[in-house]
């Protein structure tokens, strides 16, 4: 069974196998974890999390 990585903003389950090389995963960045695509776009657009 596979499990999966949690975003380290959110919380909510991405679709990234926890045994997936870390060089291989969309939205993982270093020094901070992995991120789902909603909370990586936030982090790219430089988006304001107090705003929400």
């Amino acid at each position: 069974m596979k499990t999966y990585e949690k975003c380290v903003i959110c919380g909510k389950n991405t679709s990234v196998d926890k045994n997936k090389i870390i060089s291989e995963r969309k939205h993982y960045i270093i020094g901070c974890g992995q991120l789902c695509d909603e909370c990586y776009k936030k982090v790219e657009n430089n988006i304001d999390y107090n705003d929400q």
